[in-house]
């Protein structure tokens, strides 16, 4: 059974840094569209971070491809909700 997780990430950088990561993040965002993972997301206002809501099995493997965020090493990431959405 998928849950949903609902992820809120907050820029650890200087806006100039994180302008500089947004074309490949918007890359790494699309992939995850495409693939379904991603239901929606967008940054925060005021741009402090962002905002994913994404399907997954589990805890771990949520972590697992969030790995390959470009932004992984500058956002600090938590996991603030999950519910049983589909199976």
């Amino acid at each position: 059974m998928s849950m949903m997780f609902v992820l809120v990430s907050r820029y650890q950088l200087p806006p100039d840094q994180v302008s500089a990561l947004i074309p490949v993040h918007s890359e790494w965002i699309a992939r995850h569209y495409a693939s379904k993972r991603i239901l929606v997301s967008g940054r925060r206002e005021p741009t402090v971070g962002g905002v994913i809501v994404a399907y997954g099995e589990n805890l771990a493997e949520i972590q697992e491809w969030i790995a390959d965020d470009p932004f992984r090493h500058q956002w600090r990431r938590r996991i603030r909700d999950r519910a049983v959405y589909r199976d």
